[in-house]
């Protein structure tokens, strides 16, 4: 894989204002941009993009929203606004620049950031008359590629979304289904899993780099994460899958183990009787953040797993 056109697709990809509820362009744009590579492509009725090619018995989940902010209060030059989700926004004090998406894109900075409530309030550098109340925030794209590492806000989850189009591109049979609202409300996996219903299931997602409640240290550079448990057990035969898929191919990899959190894999094991599972997370720094970081290799590797788990499941 090219290096550097991987980190121009990236980079186009994290460019997108696709916070939890607009993620609509993304999705129109996807739609395109997929559509040579399978039998059909379509957005159904919450926004999930959904492509299918061939006769699949997987569905592999990416979704393609990443944390952001709605504006809550217009104060003169002064805007305030709160995260999309509990517990999903910015760390620390540090001045961010963001973007507000109104009837203009208008920049603005981070003054003020309230660490136990996430709310924060902006300074804009233009005509606030083209704000308003219900206006998505997010960060502004910053994407930096240095060798193998990539930084830049919504790698969270852009590197998991370009894996799954990668992953499609190389299988015959593959249901990949592009979520939305992953990071507030899980809405988009739960309709998805209802409708399609499919025989088993990969969430494909990026994961902490040295989680502190893990029990194995996760790091950048050292390949795909396959989790054995957070607020779920996966199904152990997928697990046994990957491993295999992986020692076959002299594929590294890493083992996580999480004393709690989730994924849209909670909405998809809900669905019915329970739809078998497993998560694959590519490792990545500074969660959240306008520099997370990861490493191409890890992306290589992870898109190199997968792909030959379903060519030979």
């Amino acid at each position: 894989m090219d290096i550097k056109q991987t980190g121009i697709s990236i980079k186009r990809l994290t460019s997108f204002p696709s916070c939890s509820g607009n993620e609509k362009s993304l999705a129109e744009w996807l739609k395109k941009e997929i559509s040579p590579y399978a039998d059909k492509v379509y957005i159904d009725n919450v926004g999930n993009l959904i492509a299918i090619r061939g006769n699949p018995k997987t569905a592999l989940f990416c979704h393609i929203d990443k944390v952001g902010y709605m504006v809550s209060q217009i104060k003169g030059k002064n805007v305030y606004a709160v995260p999309l989700a509990k517990g999903k926004a910015l760390p620390g004090k540090n001045k961010w620049n963001v973007l507000i998406h109104g009837s203009k894109m208008i920049c603005g900075k981070i003054f003020e950031l309230n660490k136990s409530t996430h709310k924060l309030a902006l300074e804009i550098n233009s005509d606030a008359n083209s704000i308003s109340v219900g206006d998505y925030i997010t960060l502004q794209p910053n994407f930096s590629l240095d060798g193998n590492i990539i930084k830049s806000q919504g790698l969270d989850n852009k590197l998991g979304l370009f894996a799954g189009i990668e992953i499609l591109k190389n299988c015959k049979n593959l249901l990949l289904v592009g979520t939305v609202k992953e990071e507030a409300f899980k809405l988009g996996a739960k309709v998805a899993a209802w409708k399609l219903k499919p025989k088993k299931s990969l969430i494909l997602d990026v994961t902490y780099d040295e989680n502190p409640k893990i029990s194995y240290p996760i790091k950048i550079g050292k390949g795909p994460v396959i989790c054995l448990k957070d607020n779920l057990l996966p199904n152990p035969k997928i697990i046994k899958g990957l491993k295999k898929a992986a020692k076959n191919q002299n594929i590294d990899y890493q083992l996580e183990v999480l004393e709690s959190g989730g994924s849209d894999a909670g909405s998809i094991y809900d669905i019915g009787p329970g739809i078998p599972f497993a998560f694959i997370g590519i490792p990545i720094k500074n969660m959240h953040s306008p520099y997370e970081t990861a490493d191409i290799y890890d992306l290589v590797t992870t898109i190199n797993l997968l792909t030959n788990y379903l060519k030979n499941e």
